[in-house]
């Protein structure tokens, strides 16, 4: 019997290779929920690990990584869990169900342990992405079907062999870029992507210049100098490898561009040297010069962009300019709606925590030159590769 103490620990976890979070149990009237179930027990049952696994279900993990106890609507039963694993998996996988009062509410807990002899495959395949005879396993915080490499891997730690040092799935080393991947759909140029970033981003000796592989149709740089010494300046050669660049201010007419093609940078508090598109000194005397400004560029993104998701990554140093980005981030938020998926990657992450529970955004703490580094392996080095089968972008 799982105490509660244990239970609170979980809780004190983010989702990772050994535990996942559902917002609600599994509907086990509906196909489409029993087969759900049967890869996530079957995802977890196959990933090499040093502990037991668990899933909790009735806790929603928010973007931010904060978790919301809802509980759990329905009561299940194990024994239902137990004959819905046996009919869809091969062979069974052994877990246990409990149902757990905790803090007003009841929460359901997984629990799929160690010692059990062989990866678990399902029967039958019920779509693309539950196929017969795969294996399927955690990567970071997510399910996926293990590559001939991994499935090695696995077979191994189930015969007895420790789980590796140096796995064939190289970003389960790192959380950090994991997640980050996980955040904006392994920045598939399929989908759309925009770079925002702070002010005092240097450039650094080429070490941000992988930056510039990235997909981004947009750029929204708060740096006014950041063509002649900022990110600009790193990233511009590597950037016009891959795609035309199109610089533009305050002022300057409106040309439709294909993001697939083009990054539109836009300098959102001016270009030194275009001194028409500063404005004075001061929030206040910002907002007036660039409020209207700000909202007309974030329609044209979702004109630009509609109906994809948009992915807008936010490389954010220090807390200088908070106030200036918190105006920013609510034109996107207010112009692209539901398709708006912010991220933070910043070297210092209580600078924007504020911000990143306000617009429910995930923090991702990692030094900007592995961030770099990790963009240009998986875009510039690797377009035609798949990028779980790079080299560990390294601090």
């Amino acid at each position: 019997m799982t105490e509660l103490n244990d239970i609170a620990s979980l809780l004190s976890r983010v989702e990772s290779e050994v535990l996942d979070f559902k917002a609600t149990g599994y509907v086990l009237s509906e196909r489409s929920s029993k087969r759900d179930f049967a890869k996530d027990l079957a995802s977890l049952h196959n990933t090499p690990r040093t502990t037991d696994a668990h899933i909790v279900l009735g806790v929603k993990q928010r973007r931010n990584g904060r978790l919301e106890l809802l509980g759990l609507e329905r009561e299940m039963d194990d024994a239902d869990l137990q004959s819905i694993a046996s009919s869809y998996l091969e062979p069974t996988p052994r877990f246990i169900y409990e149902a757990m009062p905790y803090s007003g509410v009841t929460l359901g807990l997984i629990t799929i342990p160690l010692g059990q002899q062989s990866p678990a495959v399902p029967k039958k395949t019920e779509d693309h992405g539950f196929t017969a005879g795969r294996i399927y396993f955690r990567r970071g915080s997510k399910n996926d079907l293990a590559s001939v490499q991994e499935q090695a891997a696995i077979w191994e730690w189930f015969r007895g062999g420790a789980v590796t040092d140096a796995p064939p799935n190289p970003y389960a080393l790192d959380t950090a870029w994991t997640r980050y991947l996980a955040e904006v759909a392994d920045l598939k140029s399929s989908a759309r992507h925009i770079l925002i970033s702070g002010d005092g981003l240097p450039a650094d000796d080429g070490a941000l210049s992988g930056i510039g592989a990235g997909p981004w149709g947009f750029a929204l740089d708060f740096d006014i100098r950041s063509d002649v010494d900022g990110l600009l300046a790193s990233i511009r050669d590597t950037l016009e490898i891959h795609r035309s660049l199109h610089i533009r201010v305050k002022g300057d007419p409106f040309v439709s561009r294909s993001p697939a093609l083009t990054t539109t940078w836009f300098f959102v508090r001016g270009l030194e040297g275009r001194a028409e598109s500063i404005a004075a000194d001061g929030i206040r005397n910002w907002r007036r010069a660039y409020r209207q400004v700000l909202t007309e560029e974030c329609e044209r993104l979702a004109s630009e962009l509609s109906p994809a998701t948009v992915h807008v990554t936010i490389l954010w140093r220090d807390g200088k300019f908070n106030d200036y980005l918190a105006e920013l981030l609510r034109s996107l938020d207010e112009s692209l709606r539901d398709a708006f998926r912010p991220v933070f990657v910043t070297e210092t992450p209580a600078e924007c925590r504020a911000l990143a529970d306000e617009f429910e955004a995930p923090v991702i703490e990692m030094p900007f030159h592995q961030f770099a580094r990790g963009v240009h392996q998986v875009i510039g080095e690797n377009q035609s590769i798949d990028p779980r089968s790079i080299t560990l972008p390294s601090s």
